[in-house]
């Protein structure tokens, strides 16, 4: 009877050892993995070569343009009103404001930014803002338009006779380079996303203020920035442009898919 009474009293009382695992069983968060981050040393030298690529890209650009001997018969409208930065491309990857900003496109702005923030990590969260809802849809807009329409009829996007004076290399960093950069910078780079209302605001923004400024360069010159765009009248280029916005929308939406895949 006594041996049972002891048997069932030792049942009740717990070690040491049974404390600590109740303890881990209290707390399965001290199993989890700690989120990944960004490895700074090579965010810093990942922007830090991008600034110089781009730097050297528009260098280059900017010589090209500047020698061309006649830069009317490449670029339709050059001399006329908005020049070159009427074009989607020159907005995004050449000439934000010709002649007239320190940074002349929003990729060397983006990199100048990224990376100075490495260095002192003032503004991590507008870098991010700025990356996010402008520099990567974008990307997407200008790689994926700009070879769609290429292949339906280079003439509509990239007249041939460009050919005879732009090199192949530079249409390549034009229309090409833009997208394995920004797909590097989700892969290398943490980025912290906005919420999904102001993403959505920003990228409507970004649509409606092109919009009005491809409308204001048409009514200054009686002709729409491309080719394609010949047999549009205002209606058919506002609604163009909605569908673009929404497009870049769905861009965004796949790069925060693959942001969340790669950093969780």
């Amino acid at each position: 009877m006594g041996g049972k009474l002891g048997k069932e009293k030792g049942k009740g009382k717990k070690g040491p050892g049974s404390k600590a695992q109740s303890k881990e069983e209290k707390s399965p968060q001290q199993n989890l993995k700690a989120p990944k981050a960004s490895n700074k040393s090579l965010v810093c030298a990942w922007h830090f070569l991008c600034l110089c690529i781009y730097a050297a890209i528009h260098w280059y650009d900017y010589k090209l343009v500047s020698e061309c001997p006649n830069l009317e018969r490449f670029f339709p409208g050059a001399y006329a009103f908005g020049g070159r930065w009427k074009y989607l491309t020159a907005i995004t990857m050449i000439d934000i404001i010709y002649d007239a900003c320190p940074y002349k496109n929003l990729m060397l702005v983006y990199y100048c930014l990224a990376f100075f923030n490495d260095l002192f990590t003032n503004f991590t969260s507008f870098v991010s803002w700025f990356f996010t809802t402008t520099i990567w849809p974008l990307a997407w807009v200008v790689t994926i338009f700009f070879w769609v329409l290429y292949a339906m009829d280079r003439q509509l996007i990239y007249p041939k006779v460009m050919d005879e004076y732009f090199p192949v290399a530079i249409n390549m960093c034009w229309h090409v380079v833009l997208f394995p950069v920004v797909l590097l910078e989700v892969a290398i780079v943490q980025h912290r996303y906005p919420s999904h209302l102001v993403s959505a605001i920003t990228l409507f923004l970004i649509g409606g203020s092109y919009t009005i400024w491809t409308i204001v360069v048409y009514n200054n010159t009686g002709r729409w920035t491309y080719g394609f765009m010949r047999g549009f009248n205002y209606l058919g280029f506002c609604a163009f442009s909605l569908i673009s916005s929404f497009v870049s929308i769905l861009f965004y939406y796949i790069g925060r898919f693959l942001s969340g895949l790669r950093w969780g």
